[in-house]
């Protein structure tokens, strides 16, 4: 019989912490509070006997306060989306056992760059796919394993800050990987 039961979680949070920043006088500072309430949800299970899949998406609300500064107060907290997602499924190839294909797809909205919010970065997707394999070699279980991430070599800015005069870090470009595992 096949179990393709769903697994559901939820969780809404709120996390509250001091506002670190450089001010007009280029002097970093910890002034008023940074707010960060979301929504996670998050499925999995299983589709058929050979295919997996797992399904995480995540709300923010974001906001900067008590600064004294109708400049920064009530805007959105920097490096932090609005919305982010990951969706992933694996396919077990039933006419090769042992091997299993996956792909994946990663979604951010767009993030503030600077306390006042004049400056945003786009929002990006990146796309992964890979493939196990794993066989007996004597005694010893062995999984080879090869994945593709950033599979159309997008560019995106993976973390921003405007600390230190400013830093957008770019994501990774297009980068393969290859593995063996060996279980003894």
């Amino acid at each position: 019989a096949l179990d393709n039961g769903v697994n559901l979680s939820a969780a809404l949070f709120q996390i509250r912490q001091g506002l670190e920043y450089t001010d007009a006088n280029n002097t970093f500072v910890r002034n008023g509070k940074e707010t960060h309430r979301g929504l996670e949800l998050t499925a999995q299970g299983k589709a058929t006997r050979a295919l997996d899949w797992s399904l995480s998406l995540m709300a923010l609300n974001t906001r900067q306060e008590g600064t004294g500064q109708a400049g920064i107060d009530g805007k959105r907290v920097t490096d932090v989306p609005a919305f982010k997602s990951t969706t992933w499924v694996q396919y077990a190839v039933a006419a090769v056992p042992g091997l299993k294909l996956d792909g994946t797809w990663q979604y951010s909205g767009r993030k503030a760059f600077d306390v006042e919010n004049t400056v945003f970065v786009p929002d990006y997707h990146v796309f992964g796919v890979g493939a196990s394999y794993g066989v007996k070699w004597g005694a010893t279980n062995v999984t080879l394993r090869a994945r593709a991430e950033n599979l159309f070599d997008k560019f995106y800015w993976r973390d921003v800050t405007p600390e230190l005069g400013g830093y957008l870090l770019p994501g990774a470009p297009r980068t393969f990987r290859v593995s063996a595992q060996f279980d003894f």
